[in-house]
């Protein structure tokens, strides 16, 4: 617009149907010089326009994420989304998304109290399912942790594979986050799973942090967020080992995370690789971003990892050195002295070349309660593999949350991540390994690498190593 005394101007896409008392999600990108507006021009089922104002935007010079909720009327039919301009300036908009909000629980029969019409053995809706080499036997029982019913998964022999009591994958939204909790008690370490069906058929597996052994009914609860192009979802408690598993009252909820002050986000490396010095710190320095390397101390002047002069180097530049263990094990499979050494001789070997050694992450991601315990000893921090965001209302210092990018992770993908912790002001941990173009599994190429932090700037998005996170968010806790 370059002169403005009434109205406004947009451009819009058709209508398309909608559901009536239903609540739908907005999101666009726009930049713009002046304010704007988000209005809904709803059709409703007598044939008349209701406008719904949904929202405005502050003037943007980057591209923004817009992002918005609202509940359609009772009457409404039809719906198109006004991204519109009523001043002076210029509006430029794209990437424009509708999309209907998860109901209020997504598992079918979640109590598991109404048997199955044609087999009495199972609940209605559930079906078992396991593979690999094992002995398992499943059970419909006749106490639960409400109601009279529940599941049970027992193991008597095991090689290798699986089991699990599973329901139908049930309608999901694209980037959309999730809380998922059940009760269960165990004799053993289990696992939760999320199966999401993408709109090409293929499925995507997202592990959710294990679930400790307990001897009474124990609520377990855990966030995730839906990859791009989900169609449905169905989420597993599974049991792979000689024990038994009793799960109820299953529950797959949207969810809101509780913000900080502002959206955060960390570049984590981890192990130590060379190519961390020769191709990601040029990269990391073009773009003024710090990020936190884990190194593994006995692999420091080896071939294919860091010299100490190049881990010197790093930190240097203002990065941050923490530990990654002394030789990369399972840190679960260790009796309680060898997991000392290597939590107390990596920080030893590491402190004396590069100062006080606070923040720790264990090699695979690999914890339990014990190991846990034993962090406790020796950092102020560990950074897990469980995947999410920090969030006010979800933050241990002791289980720091992530995402992990592979060498199919693609930049659309990353990119979605710090978008929505932008938007939703939580602090994403991104980890990364080498930093190359060979393809490994556990790789990013420089190219890539240089477009997220791109972007990271191109949206003033924050980015802070592991200790500087920790030093922000910590005042902000309950």
């Amino acid at each position: 617009m370059t002169s403005y005394a009434s109205g406004d101007a947009k451009w819009y896409f058709n209508a398309v149907t909608v559901s009536p008392g239903t609540s739908y999600n907005f999101r666009d990108y726009y930049k713009a010089t002046t304010s704007t507006s988000l209005v809904a021009w709803i059709i409703t089922t007598t044939g008349a326009s209701q406008y719904q104002n949904i929202g405005t935007l502050p003037p943007s010079a980057n591209w923004t994420l817009a992002n918005f909720t609202f509940q359609t009327p009772a009457n409404a039919k039809t719906i198109t989304m006004f991204h519109l301009i009523n001043s002076v300036g210029e509006l430029q908009t794209d990437n424009y998304l509708l999309q209907q909000t998860a109901s209020e629980n997504d598992v079918p029969n979640n109590s598991l109290e109404q048997p199955g019409t044609t087999d009495t053995a199972q609940p209605d809706g559930w079906t078992t399912n396991r593979w690999g080499t094992n002995t398992t036997q499943f059970s419909y029982l006749n106490t639960g942790h409400t109601g009279s019913r529940s599941v049970e998964t027992q193991m008597t022999s095991y090689t290798d594979g699986d089991a699990k009591w599973t329901y139908a994958a049930q309608p999901a939204q694209s980037g959309t986050q999730y809380k998922f909790s059940d009760f269960y008690y165990a004799n053993i370490v289990t696992q939760v799973v999320v199966a999401v069906t993408l709109t090409d058929g293929s499925t995507q597996y997202i592990q959710l942090r294990h679930a400790e052994p307990a001897s009474t009914w124990t609520q377990y609860s855990d966030t995730f967020t839906t990859p791009a192009n989900t169609q449905s979802m169905s989420v597993w408690h599974i049991i792979a080992g000689v024990g038994y598993l009793i799960t109820d009252d299953y529950s797959v909820t949207p969810y809101t995370p509780t913000a900080f002050n502002r959206g955060m986000v960390s570049l984590t490396f981890d192990d130590g690789w060379q190519s961390q010095a020769t191709n990601a710190l040029p990269v990391l320095n073009n773009h003024n971003a710090k990020g936190t390397f884990y190194l593994i101390s006995s692999y420091l002047n080896t071939p294919s990892y860091l010299t100490t002069a190049q881990a010197t180097s790093l930190q240097q530049a203002g990065n941050e050195i923490g530990s990654h263990t002394v030789d990369h094990p399972d840190l679960t499979t260790l009796n309680s002295t060898d997991l000392n050494n290597e939590l107390a001789q990596s920080q030893q070997v590491l402190q004396a070349q590069f100062g006080p050694m606070q923040d720790f992450a264990s090699p695979y991601g690999a914890y339990d309660n014990q190991v846990i315990s034993a962090i406790k000893t020796y950092y102020r921090s560990h950074r897990s593999t469980d995947a999410g965001y920090n969030s006010k209302d979800n933050f241990d210092i002791y289980n720091i949350r992530t995402q992990s990018v592979l060498s199919t992770t693609t930049v659309s993908q990353i990119n979605a991540w710090i978008d929505t912790a932008q938007h939703d002001k939580t602090w994403l941990v991104l980890v990364f390994h080498e930093v190359n173009t060979s393809g490994d599994q556990y790789s990013i190429t420089p190219q890539n690498l240089d477009t997220v932090l791109t972007h990271i700037n191109s949206i003033n998005m924050p980015t802070l190593t592991v200790a500087q996170g920790i030093n922000e968010i910590t005042p902000q806790l309950p």
